[in-house]
Parts: structure tokens; C-alpha cells; sequence
């Protein structure tokens, strides 16, 4: 049995890491006027990692695509608003916007935030943007190629790079490796991973399925987004162009707490597919049969199973990534393949999540609910009692 998985882990990863490998962009296809504008959705909170550096990107891309930024920040204090305004004072030729002050909608944050920039985007095509991925010049056309060839939904895999703590180098390792294999495995089946860091798509479309207000109580906004897509008949694309985005993780309980929320998320909307995600797991199966081998020839399997795994992650951050803050990162692969189980583990056991300094509770089906919230308001209100009965 141990043999079996072994081999079958192995045999996903080679598939995943050839299918990446595989992947072309469509850059050379020559775009037809007249070009539609694109209104570049950017929900942002706080001075995360080269957040500078990042939007400046999105503020260099060609024009052969005309395009707005819209720029959004809950808290008008947020010092992040002001590396916006420094940006926007550098490039007066790139429409750009900024909106703050958005009321809450739901329990999801993000959602709430593009309020108003949904709302007042000039363009009906829309290209939701998260704040921590950095771009090339000619980043519009590639994406805008699959929506040219009939994609309704157009989503990217992303690899990270540029980690500063032990939590970031996991949290980098584990997005160049196990999540893009299984983004690209999955879609070798059909199964397009919809990520909120790329979302091109028809508002108007979307509006006529329920629109942003429908997504303010999910998680995970950008699957269920997806989902509705699909639904409606719309195809949904990952675009053959992989994403660059730097960690914001500031240690290691900001990973831990992310990667167990992102578990949970996962069992929450495809348990079946939960339960077999160990398959995923690169050197757990081959260090196990190493470790329980009845004979030489499992110790063997064992040995080359875990080159041939290690061999594909070097071949990708030579011919996808190429990146210094990407290679950092690479030595840290063993743990993350130590702690991927116990995160397994801990995503099968509860469906409580820890997001932005909050603890909610995440139902089956993906909608986040307040029995956490409220237990610990409840708490927060019995220890006030208590101090100011001590007082009195």
C-alpha cells in the first residue's frame, strides 16, 4: 500500500510539473481593435512587503489596452494610502482612483472594500487585483488573449518569491510546489482553481448571477465567484501564465494560521477531495516506505521517488521561476513537506479559522458564520464585569 502511494504521489507530481512546463502564453497573438478599457480592481490593507514596488507595476503596464486603477482602502488612516497618493502624484498620465471609508457588507472584508470601486469602475470589464503581485508591461494583453478566445473568467497560478521570515519561506515553498502542482492538476481535469490575486471578468455579466453582494459572507470569494460562473455557463480559464507574488507572511503562526485556514476552507467546499489530498504530500509517502520497507527494492523506490520529486522543483525554479526570492525559499522544503500533514490534520478537525485578528466559524459550503465571534465577545464582556466589580 505504501508502495502504491508512493508511486502515485510521484507520478502526480511529474504530471503537474510537465503540464506547468507546458504552459505558453499567448503573448504573440496580435490583439484586434478597437481594444475595451479594463478598470483594474485593487483592494489593499496596510504597508504589506514591497507594496511600493508592486503597485508601481501595474502603473508601468503598456497602454496598447487602455485601463484605470481603482484603488481601494477600508481605513482613510491606513499608511498604505499614502504610498497610493505618492504613486499617483508620480504618474499623472495613468487614471487612477483611490476609495476609502467602505462600509462593511458582510463578514468578508475584501468584499466590502471593492465596494465602491465596483460600483464606480468606468469599464465593464473588470480585473480584480490583490496588492501583493507584481506584473510586467505587457500583463493586460496576456490575460485579455484568453477573454479574446472566449473565456468568461480568466484567473492565474501564482508563484511567491522575496520571504524575510521563516513563516514567509514556507508560505513560498508551499505556493512553488504543492499548490501549483495541484492548481495545475487539476486543471488537466477540468477543474479550474479560481485565485482573487487575477479575476477578469464581464461586471455586467456577473451582476446578472448575483453580483459582488452574493460573495460578502464567503471565504473564499474568488471560488465561489468562479463557481457561479461556471454555473451560468461561462467558461473559466486559468490563463497559461503564472503570477508572481510576494509573501506577506511575518511568521510563522501568520503561516500557520493562513495554510490551516485554507485546509479547512478546501474541506469545507470538496471534502472527498479533501480526504485524498495526501497524494499531494511529496516526501511523506517516500520517507515512510524508507522508514517501513520490508526489503531493499522499497528502499530503493523510496530513495528515487524523493530525487525524482526534488528534481522537478529544481527544474521549476530554473525554467518558471528564476527568481533569487524564489530560490531562498527551496531550502525549506523538507519542513513544509514535514508540517503539510499536521496541517492536514488540523483543517479535518474544526472548522474554525482565525482571518484578520478574528475567529469565525466556516460552514460547509464556504459561508463564514459568528459562533466564534460571538463566544469571544461573550468572554470580552464577562471580564469587564468581573474588573469593574473588582473596582466597585
Amino acid at each position: 500500500m505504501l508502495t502504491l502511494a508512493t508511486l502515485a504521489s510521484t507520478t502526480i507530481g511529474i504530471v503537474a510539473t510537465l503540464s506547468i512546463l507546458l504552459w505558453k502564453s499567448k503573448s504573440q497573438i496580435r490583439l484586434k481593435s478597437p481594444y475595451p478599457k479594463i478598470s483594474i480592481i485593487k483592494p489593499i490593507r496596510g504597508l504589506e512587503p514591497d507594496l511600493e514596488v508592486n503597485l508601481h507595476s501595474f502603473f508601468n503596464l503598456s497602454t496598447i489596452i487602455p485601463f484605470e486603477i481603482l484603488f481601494c482602502v477600508k481605513n482613510p488612516d491606513d499608511p498604505s494610502v499614502e504610498v497610493v497618493r505618492k504613486l499617483c502624484k508620480l504618474h499623472p498620465q495613468v487614471s487612477a482612483k483611490l476609495f476609502t471609508g467602505t462600509p462593511d457588507l458582510g463578514r468578508n472584508p475584501k468584499v466590502s472594500n471593492m465596494h465602491y470601486a465596483w460600483n464606480r469602475a468606468s469599464s465593464d470589464l473588470l480585473l480584480i487585483s490583490d496588492s501583493n503581485v507584481r506584473v510586467e508591461s505587457n500583463y493586460l494583453e496576456l490575460i485579455y488573449n484568453e477573454r479574446r478566445l472566449g473565456a468568461g473568467l480568466v484567473t492565474q497560478a501564482v508563484w511567491g518569491a522575496d520571504a524575510k521570515t521563516l513563516g514567509g519561506h514556507l508560505d513560498v515553498i508551499h505556493l512553488n510546489t504543492y499548490y501549483l502542482k495541484a492548481t495545475a492538476f487539476l486543471n488537466l481535469f477540468g477543474f479550474p482553481c479560481v485565485l482573487g490575486k487575477c479575476m477578469l471578468f464581464s461586471r455586467q455579466q456577473f451582476e446578472s448571477i448575483g453580483g459582488l453582494f452574493t460573495l460578502r459572507n464567503y471565504l473564499a470569494e474568488d471560488l465561489v465567484a468562479g463557481e457561479m460562473m461556471k454555473e451560468a455557463g461561462y467558461q473559466v480559464v486559468v490563463a497559461p501564465v503564472l503570477l508572481r507574488q510576494t509573501t506577506v507572511m511575518t511568521g510563522f503562526r501568520s503561516y500557520w494560521n493562513r495554510h490551516v485556514r485554507w485546509a479547512r476552507l478546501r474541506k469545507c467546499h470538496f471534502f472527498i477531495a479533501y480526504l485524498i489530498e495526501p497524494l499531494m504530500f511529496e516526501t511523506l509517502w517516500p520517507v515512510l516506505l524508507i522508514l517501513l520497507a520490508r526489503n531493499s527494492m522499497q528502499i530503493k523506490t523510496g530513495i528515487v521517488c524523493i530525487g525524482v520529486q526534488f528534481f522537478q522543483n529544481i527544474i521549476l525554479h530554473k525554467f518558471k521561476f528564476n527568481d533569487k526570492g524564489a530560490w531562498r525559499s527551496l531550502k525549506w522544503f523538507w519542513l513544509k513537506d514535514l508540517l503539510a500533514p499536521t496541517i492536514w490534520i488540523a483543517g479535518l478537525v474544526s472548522n474554525k479559522v482565525v482571518w484578520r485578528n478574528q475567529s469565525l466559524e466556516l460552514r460547509f459550503g464556504g459561508k463564514l458564520g459568528t459562533k466564534y465571534l460571538k463566544a469571544a465577545r461573550y468572554r470580552k464582556l464577562q471580564t469587564r464585569a468581573r474588573l469593574l466589580s473588582i473596582i466597585k
